[in-house]
């Protein structure tokens, strides 16, 4: 049974970003993911251990995070390839990363890369 699990809005400060400011004083970023996966197995055993637990998926999103790129390509990129290594069920992970407040001089509700992999 194919299907996807959705994380909404997962919210870091982290210091992503080319400028030295960025780079000093942080700021929000957004991480939403869709992860496809068999769940096959979850569905019928309703057993924690035969699903892809988002606990554990939220924590190795965290600590991507928390290791500082210039680019947000490059952090999406870092995602999906912990997601896949630590989870190997994971059949794709698309990644939408999102920079709230980019220095770029113009109000915005944010800047985001989308990544597949």
């Amino acid at each position: 049974m194919k299907g996807k699990i959705i994380l909404h809005d997962l919210e870091f400060h982290a210091f992503h970003g080319v400028y030295p400011e960025e780079q000093k004083s942080g700021q929000t970023f957004i991480v939403n993911l869709e992860i496809d996966c068999d769940w096959g197995q979850a569905a019928d055993s309703d057993q924690l251990a035969d699903a892809l637990d988002y606990v554990h998926v939220s924590e190795a999103v965290k600590e991507v995070m928390e290791t500082r790129s210039d680019l947000l390509e490059h952090v999406a990129k870092r995602i999906i390839q912990r997601l896949k290594t630590d989870f190997p069920q994971i059949e794709e992970v698309n990644v939408t990363l999102t920079k709230r407040n980019p220095p770029i001089g113009i109000k915005t509700g944010g800047i985001s890369v989308v990544l597949k992999g």
